[in-house]
This record gives structure tokens, C-alpha cells and sequence, in this order.
């Protein structure tokens, strides 16, 4: 973060770089631009500059301290959790159908019983009443949005090859026929579009001197909120070559939008359907943001007690944002260590409301209430463990 700030100090003062602009008000119009942006980073720079003084000594406890336990509490039956039930033999990731449902693939569930010839069958679970439904699709589920558009990964011969290796491309929307399409090389699955979308250039490396002039990549939204394109711009001074990333929101109007924000991830980039924003997710060494369609942003730092374990790189901990506020998810990077559980950070206060270790791949409901995770409690090293794990519903609004 440090390289960064000294980047655009050196390029306020020299500017040298900005010969491809023409007019004299853009530079300008840029250049204090780039001083609001020195000023965003410096809330980035936050988690590495923080007083941790009085955390210190609890750098390798195994369990919360003192000193730790005054920068959060510990709520565990806060909020309604259940389990879901675990006669399912999952072939893929868990993902809303709706408020109330969740899809995926499996290979059983209760009535059915699959084997190596058969393949995955996609159904639906009822996560209030249990009820399974089978949706007719057969297939890995890839992708499955908010608009009910989903996409499927179908092997036709699944006893003669490695699963899900190749085999044929379908889409459409849930409940209708789906229609079978290319796979495309070089391209990524955005989750909120469910369709193939080329990275772009801007995924590549820059090495060396005789890089282009630029390498560009949009990163798709909805259609009616139009895209983000994101362009590196090589500087070489002294020798030395630096690239700096410009963004900007291009509307579906055409109208184009400065955002004065870092390089976003391709995975971890989400559409929250309950407050029309888009979320990227990312671990707490750099703040996670949130970018509205109009073009305002904010960057979520994390609390500092999660801080602080990012600092002395004992846990990493993932965000992610619901209704009722930030969660945050540390996975310790070592063993023992009993710190791990989800953290609600809500009205300026951190409230542990689930223990165990938490999985990547956590979903929030469409409607920012309910959270969808894999827990492990207990010590997951452990060569009997007999504490509770699986896939757990928290009701975050009730």
C-alpha cells in the first residue's frame, strides 16, 4: 500500500504520464482527482498503521484474551441457526434459489441413490421445510442469479472420464429448457450474469518495458447498470516501469463515471439484490468495497481486533456484507487457535455469534438476511472429532 501511495505522490509531482491527455482542464480535473485518492488510500493504509500496542501480548494465544475480549462479545445464541440435513451427496456449491430455497447438484438425496454411471442430479431444498424438490436438470450447477438465469456443466458420459471434464455448456432460466453453448476460452462466469465474459488484458502480467500502451478489461454489471472498465497505464521513469490503474463506471447511457478505487477481483465480486450495490469481497489486509450504480463507493475497513490478527498474520479473515451488517470470517493461518467463528460488525460494535471454523464459499440470501455457511467446530485437526460440522442457515433479521 506504501509503493502505491509513493506511486501517485511521484506522478502528482512529475505528471508526466498524463501527456495522453490533451486538454489542460482534464489534467487538472485528474490530478485532484488522484489527491482524493491519496486520501482514500490512507484509510487503507489504516490496518497497517493501527496502535496494537494493547494487543500485543496476544499475538500467539491459542484462545481469546483479556485485552482481545474488550474489542468484542460474544452473542452464540443471538441469532435462529439450524443445520441442513445431510443425506445429500454434494457434486457442487449451494446456491439461492430464492429466500427460502437453495439448489445444487448431488449424487443422493432422500428416494434417490446415484452411482458412477448416473449423472448429478440438480434439486432444490426448502431450508424452513426440508421438501426437496428435483428440477429435471442433470449436471454440474455452475451458476444460478437472483433473476433465476442459471448454468450447467453436463458430462454424457460420466462413467468414461473425470468428472465434469468437458462435456457440453447449457443456460436459460430455471424451470425452462435450457439451451446449449460454447465454452469459451479466456473468458470468466460472472455469478450475478451466468453467462462466459473474456477477462480481458488487464489479468495478464506487465514484465516488461515494451508492454502496451494500455491493457483494458470490463468487468460486466447488469445490463441496465452498464460496466466498469478498468485500464493499466505503464509509466516508465528513471528506468523503472510502474503501472497505474484507472477505473471508471461506463453507464448503459454511455455516460462514464471517474471511480477512484482499486483493482477489482473477478470471483469475489457480487450484485447484492437487497441493496442494489455491487460487493467485492476480499480478505481483511485490504478493505472490501462497495460500489453503487450511480457511481458512489465505500470502503469497508475491518473492526480493529480483525485487524489486528491480519497484522500479526495469525488469521485471515474473508467479509462479507448482509442487512444487518459486515461479517467477518478469520481462519487462523496456524494450529491451535481458538479465535475462528463469523463476527457481525454492526453499529460500531463486533459480536461473535458463530464458533468454528467457516469455509470459503459463503452466501448471503438475496434478501441481505439469511447467511449459508460450512462449519467446523472443534479442532478440525483432531483425529476424532465429534464436535457438530456441516452446512449451517443463520437467520440474521430475526
Amino acid at each position: 500500500m506504501a509503493n502505491i501511495k509513493k506511486i501517485i505522490k511521484k506522478n502528482i509531482c512529475s505528471y508526466s504520464w498524463l501527456d495522453f491527455f490533451n486538454c489542460s482542464r482534464l489534467r487538472i480535473f485528474f490530478l485532484i482527482c488522484l489527491l482524493i485518492c491519496a486520501n482514500n488510500l490512507r484509510s487503507q493504509e489504516r490496518l497497517w498503521s493501527e496502535d496494537y500496542s494493547d494487543l500485543i501480548s496476544s499475538k500467539g494465544a491459542a484462545n481469546p484474551t483479556e485485552e482481545e475480549r474488550k474489542y468484542f462479545t460474544e452473542e452464540l445464541d443471538r441469532f435462529k441457526k439450524h443445520w441442513l440435513r445431510k443425506d445429500f451427496n454434494f457434486q457442487s456449491d449451494l446456491l439461492w434459489l430464492n429466500d427460502k430455497e437453495i439448489a445444487f447438484s448431488t449424487l443422493s438425496y432422500p428416494g434417490w441413490e446415484g452411482n458412477d454411471k448416473d449423472a448429478p442430479r440438480i434439486v432444490s431444498l426448502n431450508i424452513d421445510t426440508g421438501e426437496v424438490k428435483d428440477s429435471g436438470y442433470r449436471g454440474e450447477l455452475v451458476c444460478l442469479n437472483h433473476k433465476r438465469d442459471l448454468m450447467v456443466r453436463f458430462n454424457p458420459s460420466p462413467e468414461k472420464s473425470l468428472p465434469f471434464e468437458g462435456g457440453e455448456w447449457l443456460v436459460g432460466q430455471w424451470g425452462e429448457k435450457l439451451r446449449q453453448v460454447e465454452r469459451k476460452t479466456e473468458h470468466y462466469i460472472p455469478n450475478y450474469l451466468c453467462q462466459f465474459y473474456p477477462l480481458g488484458d488487464i489479468y495478464k502480467n506487465i514484465e516488461s518495458y515494451e508492454a502496451p500502451r494500455e491493457l483494458n478489461r470490463i468487468i460486466p454489471l447488469l445490463p441496465e447498470h452498464g460496466g466498469i472498465k478498468e485500464m493499466i497505464v505503464p509509466v516508465s521513469k528513471n528506468n523503472k516501469q510502474e503501472n497505474i490503474i484507472l477505473s471508471r463506471l461506463v453507464r448503459s447511457d454511455g455516460n462514464e463515471i471517474k471511480l477512484l478505487i482499486y483493482r477489482l477481483t473477478n470471483k469475489n465480486f457480487n450484485y447484492l439484490t437487497w441493496d442494489d450495490s455491487y460487493f467485492d469481497t476480499r480478505i481483511a489486509n485490504i478493505p472490501s468495497i462497495t460500489i453503487y450504480p450511480n457511481g458512489k463507493f465505500k470502503y469497508h475497513n475491518p473492526p480493529k481486533l480483525v485487524g489486528f490478527w491480519e497484522w500479526s498474520k495469525v488469521a485471515s479473515s474473508v467479509s462479507y456484507r448482509s442487512r444487518m451488517g459486515m461479517l467477518w470470517t478469520p481462519t487462523p493461518n496456524s494450529r491451535p487457535w481458538h479465535k475462528h467463528g463469523i463476527y457481525l460488525e454492526s453499529e460500531n460494535k463486533l459480536i461473535k455469534i458463530e464458533e468454528g471454523q467457516v469455509s470459503s464459499g459463503t452466501l448471503i440470501s438475496p434478501n441481505g438476511c439469511r447467511l449459508l455457511a460450512y462449519i467446523s467446530r472443534g479442532d478440525a485437526l483432531a483425529k476424532i472429532n465429534a464436535s457438530a460440522r456441516g452446512y449451517m442457515v443463520i437467520d440474521l433479521c430475526k
